[in-house]
């Protein structure tokens, strides 16, 4: 999810020692670039979690995106408002 939001591996560029080093260590990678919303980013620091009883499933990954995709969808201006009026008409 981390690569995807912010378009980048976590810890910029670095080898793969460094990067083992840093997830051994318990580190995380600030997210300071991401511009996304705090439930996206506390989505993401779960799926990071240490404990994997503690990492959300999949299922729990997919609804929690689905709802929060669900809140924030925005219409085209040129969307009918009302389809199936346009369908009683015979456009379709």
């Amino acid at each position: 999810m981390f690569e995807v939001c912010c378009g980048r591996y976590p810890f910029g560029k670095c080898d793969r020692l460094r990067y083992m080093e840093h997830i051994c260590r318990g580190e995380r990678d600030p997210m300071h670039d991401l511009r996304a919303s705090e439930s996206i980013k506390s989505l993401i620091t779960d799926c990071w979690s240490h404990d994997p009883l503690y990492r959300p499933e999949f299922g729990q990954i997919n609804l929690a995106l689905n709802n929060r995709e669900s809140t924030h969808l925005r219409h085209s201006s040129s969307e009918p408002e009302n389809l199936h009026r346009h369908a009683k008409i015979g456009f379709f």
